[in-house]
């Protein structure tokens, strides 16, 4: 796996530290990125398999390490 840049690793520390965020806790814990820029490293983050979005109600995702990634307790994807 690739390693991952400064941003991306900051929003994958938070996803792990805080599992079940939605989108705007992330962004809360990351005031140095834009919303949109969280948004892109998550999407890119899901396309890789390395999170996972569940639906929680109506167009309110959480977000989750991949259980193949938590399952081997890595910590620090990437690095």
């Amino acid at each position: 796996m690739k390693a991952l840049d400064m941003n991306t690793q900051r929003v994958l520390d938070v996803i792990v530290g805080s599992p079940n965020s939605a989108l705007d806790d992330i962004v809360l814990e990351c005031p140095h990125l834009t919303w949109n820029q969280v948004f892109l490293i998550i999407d890119q983050l899901s396309r890789e398999g390395i999170i996972n979005l569940i639906p929680k109600v109506p167009g309110i995702y959480t977000i989750h390490l991949s259980n193949i990634l938590e399952a081997a307790g890595h910590r620090h994807v990437g690095v």
